[in-house]
């Protein structure tokens, strides 16, 4: 069996498709972490200058109508402002995500709409802005004026000591107010204790977001059992967000400087996503080919005559290709790390990262490379189930072209079928549905919470069963008389 295992990787790596697809992965690898980098430093980038020049181009396209619809107006007013503010901005050099453009965008740039709908509707600014045109010019040179003494933490200091409970508790249900009141105030006091002033990064964000999320926190808390599906849905996904605050802001994580490495994990997201696609695609190069290929080259004679039975060549030819793929994966891994500390800024997958577990209730600590582990193995059967699905139509068919043909096919069935699975739930149990285990990591559900993480993998295991005794039958009794 070794010697047979070793026959077929030898064949495996002489052929051109396997040099083929190690050269795309690097190819693919490097345009990912190129592309990444960029849109990193345009996040990154203080010059104004793409955004300028993308504005005056919009302008100059509305320029172009002789009469301008209302909503062109609006669209021409609104380009006019922002390149105002975006010229203001360059001009200070500020940070594009930082304290001072959030005041500017939040403070002045409703006084650049208010002084472009003046000059392009012809109105006066006591129509527009409610006041006479002196008194506008005052109130946005005061404005000015304050950016130039600004004090990033300065209005979130004096949010906190003019906080209002009746206003804060607006939108908020009376039976709630006290508890909301009260998370409001400690994001305040957690935002000038750790230097978090307004901004549009993504650490104030954050802050943000749990404060605008908690009333829905706080609702779903007590109506849960009464929420339909999509509704669950929504609240978990909302208690999972305020988890992972409330455990940031209690081991403060949250701090004043900006996190870059956000925007990696959101571009390249440890490249979970991607390797997925990588994968599949060599699984498909290797399976398609591995039996079929002996019929199309005319080589089965000289592989039957050998001392071997069938079942063993297959297993063999099976054992080769699990081999491989896990040589792919390793391949691809080392080519993405590598790629990521050559292209992406603060490229690191030792760093600590958190995840919510809702099966536990808890937030949990892991770094990059575990994550990575929790999705591939994960996603195994996946892997290993769509390679024996492949080998079996690989060795019905005796055909390379229509075996890779039906592979693509198989990985594009799910979405068509998905669009009749609320009907009929008996689809669940195909193994589109059941080979992707990682829907469940973490207390997770299955996309179309039909079966639960047991139940699929029960069903993974026996249609592994099944596609390899399927292919050891199919291919005993294959002929090659006229091969």
């Amino acid at each position: 069996m070794i010697n047979l295992v070793k026959n077929e990787l030898y064949k495996i790596f002489r052929k051109k498709s396997t040099y083929f697809f190690l050269i795309f992965v690097v190819a693919f690898y490097t345009m990912i972490c190129v592309l990444g980098n960029k849109e990193v430093q345009v996040m990154q980038d203080n010059d104004y200058t793409v955004q300028i020049e993308m504005i005056e181009s919009d302008i100059n396209e509305l320029k172009k109508n002789n009469v301008l619809t209302d909503n062109q107006k609006t669209e021409y007013i609104d380009n006019l402002a922002r390149l105002d503010m975006y010229k203001l901005v360059k001009e200070r050099n500020y940070d594009n995500l930082g304290a001072e453009f959030n005041y500017v965008k939040s403070k002045l740039l409703n006084y650049y709409i208010t002084k472009h709908t003046v000059e392009v509707y012809k109105y006066d600014y006591i129509d527009v802005g409610y006041m006479s045109e002196e008194d506008f010019n005052n109130k946005y040179n005061e404005a000015l004026k304050k950016l130039d003494d600004f004090k990033p933490l300065e209005e979130v200091k004096n949010d906190l000591n003019n906080l209002n409970k009746e206003k804060v508790c607006e939108m908020v249900s009376s039976a709630y107010c006290d508890e909301y009141f009260n998370v409001y105030k400690k994001v305040l006091q957690y935002r000038i204790d750790n230097n978090v002033p307004y901004a549009e990064y993504s650490n104030s964000s954050t802050l943000s977001s749990y404060i605008e999320l908690y009333p829905s926190y706080l609702e779903g808390k007590k109506n849960y059992d009464k929420y339909n599906k999509e509704q669950k849905e929504q609240y978990d996904a909302t208690l999972e967000s305020i988890k992972l605050t409330e455990y940031k802001m209690d081991h403060k994580l949250i701090h004043g400087s900006r996190d870059d490495s956000v925007v990696f994990y959101e571009y390249l997201y440890l490249p979970v996503g991607e390797l997925y696609f990588v994968i599949i695609f060599g699984i498909l190069i290797i399976s398609s080919s591995i039996i079929s290929g002996e019929f199309d080259k005319g080589t089965i004679k000289q592989l039957l005559i050998k001392p071997y039975s069938r079942n063993k060549i297959v297993t063999a030819k099976i054992i080769a290709c699990i081999i491989t793929a896990l040589f792919f994966i390793v391949f691809s891994e080392i080519v993405d790390i590598c790629a990521g500390f050559i292209y992406i800024k603060g490229f690191n997958l030792t760093d600590t990262l958190i995840q919510y577990d809702s099966s536990i209730g808890k937030v949990i600590e892991l770094n990059g490379l575990q994550l990575f582990g929790h999705y591939l193995l994960a996603r195994t059967p996946y892997f290993l189930l769509f390679m024996l699905m492949i080998i079996f139509i690989s060795t019905l068919s005796r055909n390379t072209a229509l075996s890779a043909a039906s592979g693509f096919l198989i990985l594009i069935l799910p979405a068509f079928l998905s669009l009749y699975i609320d009907k009929f739930k008996a689809l669940a149990y195909l193994p589109f549905y059941t080979w992707d285990l990682s829907d469940f990591l973490f207390g997770g559900k299955s996309e179309y919470g039909v079966l639960d993480f047991k139940t699929c993998l029960i069903m993974d295991i026996i249609y592994i069963i099944v596609f390899f005794i399927l292919t050891l039958v199919s291919f005993k009794h294959s002929e090659v008389k006229n091969q």
